[in-house]
């Protein structure tokens, strides 16, 4: 066979796999993956009215009001808001019941729980979806404010299309060379240059206070006045044990924000709350999600500005 043949065969079969790898990749459902929509004040939001299954497996759903959860109809009575970033958001790795806000509703049968939450969001993000939901606001009963120590920082904004994708990718087959082989090969990069350079300049501890956020908070507290608010502060897997100089930062702000208005559950002081409950450095398995959500549930129960509205 001539070599110009052969490289016509060559080509063909190269095309042919390229096609073959796009079709599996789409019917494996790697595709089914909630869009955002990029906004100034909000940075981004899940964009409403979706739902998918991540791999066919691990079904999520977006409502009206970019929430996690079913249509928008608060029942007047019991509504609780539930705030937060990833923890509350929850991502590919959790099924919709094993989410944050479907376990809690497992501990409150009466009440309706309504997760309003972004990955990476910050409580400026939070604090602008408030502002731009009015309604929302006006009908929680309760607010649950879930946070870390990364969520007193800047606001959040929208950029890479990669982990926040504001349309459908065109190639299953890029899209995932893009989130997970490329991502990969360029987090050992860094890692290996730090070990060897140290980190540069854009690589140093993120601002874990920010001055402007924690105004705004206040502010959201005060127009809160008179709803029984409950923090939660879940802790990285480094937080656990002595407390890290970041997280005693962080938490210091916080209460000196809070002023005595609110409630404050720090994981931390949870002997039941281990290393083996997360999956990462941040986030529960789903095992911690479900203590995560007890522990909220069993706090609310016997808080006495709850009881009051039982």
């Amino acid at each position: 066979m001539r070599r110009r043949e052969w490289l016509f065969v060559v080509s063909a079969a190269v095309v042919l796999l390229v096609l073959l790898a796009e079709v599996a990749a789409r019917w494996s459902g790697v595709l089914s993956m909630p869009l955002y929509l990029a906004d100034p004040q909000l940075g981004y939001v899940p964009r409403p009215d979706q739902q998918g299954a991540q791999l066919h497996k691990n079904a999520w759903v977006v409502n009206e009001k970019s929430m996690g959860t079913s249509s928008w109809s608060p029942n007047g009575a019991r509504d609780l808001l539930l705030l937060g970033d990833s923890l509350v958001w929850g991502g590919d790795a959790y099924d919709q019941p094993d989410r944050l806000g479907p376990q809690m509703e497992q501990g409150l049968p009466d009440w309706r729980v309504w997760p309003a939450a972004a990955n990476s969001w910050a409580v400026l993000n939070e604090i602008a979806y408030l502002d731009h939901h009015p309604d929302v606001q006006a009908e929680a009963d309760v607010v649950v404010w879930v946070l870390n120590t990364a969520d007193l920082g800047g606001r959040a904004q929208w950029a890479n299309p990669i982990s926040h994708p504001l349309e459908r990718p065109a190639s299953a087959v890029v899209y995932l060379l893009q989130r997970h082989v490329l991502r990969d090969v360029g987090h050992l990069f860094d890692r290996l240059k730090w070990a060897v350079m140290g980190p540069g300049p854009g690589q140093q501890r993120a601002q874990v206070v920010d001055a402007a956020s924690v105004a705004a908070l206040e502010r959201k507290l005060q127009q809160l006045s008179g709803k029984p608010v409950l923090f939660v502060l879940v802790p990285h897997r480094a937080e656990l044990g002595e407390p890290t100089p970041r997280y005693l930062e962080f938490r210091a702000a916080l209460v000196g924000a809070l002023g005595g208005c609110c409630g404050l559950l720090e994981l931390r002081d949870d002997p039941g709350w281990t290393l083996g409950l997360y999956r990462d450095e941040i986030h529960p398995t789903v095992q911690g999600n479900r203590l995560l959500a007890a522990r909220i549930v069993q706090r609310l129960v016997k808080d006495d500005a709850w009881r009051s509205r039982q």
